[in-house]
């Protein structure tokens, strides 16, 4: 799933600088050819590694800019600020290993997040057919809204309930399985890797549901999994 981190990179570097920290590893998605913004976090990272008193987000910008096309900046800005809000609303804490996202991922901003990415994938399109320079460029978006499609793949009977619950409209796959079989094919994998995504929603994501409709919960959010720990980590979320 999208980790929705993109705001922390330079906090978390300087979190170690500030307490003399002399040698930082920053792995991002380095062995895999496709994964949330791969290639934007590894520049960005390496960037800020060099030099981090660097302007996070105009890097990310000038990245967007030049990897993808300027007419793709103003949308993936309101894209990861869309997610990062999500996340720090909710107040969960995440770890690399955590596949849940829906005690911080609501249907609401999930729907809005594909948007933003339909809109993406229309702008690409757009761009190659008018420019050959930017031949590539519909491959490159498709393959960074990798992290979404996850999320309906592994979650998408979970949020048809949201929706029926709350009387909302269904953006996702009409059929789970078969949005898991056409995730495995983009990867490649062997089907056994993503067999468990056709099987439901991950443990603890109907507790969630339920803590959504409850009337002393609705609004407010209530994440189910928190952090008991005392000491002060890198920030995940904010």
């Amino acid at each position: 799933p999208p980790p929705p981190n993109y705001r922390v990179w330079k906090e978390n570097i300087n979190y170690y600088i500030d307490r003399h920290t002399i040698g930082l590893f920053e792995q991002g998605v380095y062995d895999l050819p496709r994964g949330d913004f791969v290639e934007l976090r590894a520049w960005v990272l390496a960037k800020l590694l060099w030099n981090p008193k660097e302007d996070q987000q105009g890097l990310i910008d000038e990245f967007v800019a030049g990897y993808y096309a300027p007419q793709l900046v103003p949308i993936y800005r309101e894209y990861f600020n869309l997610l990062s809000d999500a996340c720090e609303k909710s107040g969960a804490f995440l770890n690399i290993f955590r596949a849940n996202v829906t005690d911080w991922l609501d249907l609401d901003t999930l729907a809005a997040a594909t948007g933003l990415m339909d809109r993406a994938e229309e702008t690409a399109r757009r761009l190659a057919e008018e420019d050959p320079r930017y031949a590539p460029l519909p491959e490159k978006v498709s393959r960074d809204r990798i992290g979404l499609d996850l999320v309906w793949a592994m979650n998408g009977r979970f949020y048809r309930r949201e929706a029926q619950l709350f009387g909302k409209p269904y953006p996702g796959p009409t059929d789970p399985a078969a949005a898991a079989g056409d995730f495995r094919r983009f990867l490649g994998t062997k089907p056994a890797a993503c067999a468990s995504t056709a099987n439901g929603p991950p443990r603890g994501s109907t507790r969630v549901l339920m803590n959504r409709s409850s009337p002393s919960t609705t609004g407010s959010r209530r994440p189910t999994f928190r952090s008991d720990s005392k000491i002060s980590p890198p920030i995940v979320c904010s």
